[in-house]
């Protein structure tokens, strides 16, 4: 096992324990919409969560495909970050 096999676990949605706290804030909170944030050259893809009160959490994600999925899922709507920016009540 390489480096990047075990970057590639880490983020997989198997081993990604930030995939239940995720889980957790959607399933707990009203209003939740998600922001996936790109890459960088310091951070991974991560999708961020905000509820209408403003409360957010953010957890990395392989691929931004994923993130998508991941809001379908729970039938949230789904942003890009870099293009929409960031809600006010976050601020």
């Amino acid at each position: 096992m390489d480096f990047s096999d075990r970057i590639r676990g880490f983020f997989s949605r198997k081993n990604n324990p930030a995939l239940k706290e995720l889980e957790a804030f959607v399933t707990e909170r009203k209003g939740v919409e998600g922001y996936i944030e790109p890459r960088t050259s310091t951070s991974p893809t991560t999708l961020l969560l905000v509820d209408r009160a403003g409360d957010h959490l953010r957890a990395p994600v392989r691929e931004p495909q994923d993130a998508v999925v991941f809001c379908e899922r729970y039938a949230l709507p789904v942003y890009d970050a870099a293009v929409i920016g960031y809600p006010q009540r976050m601020r």
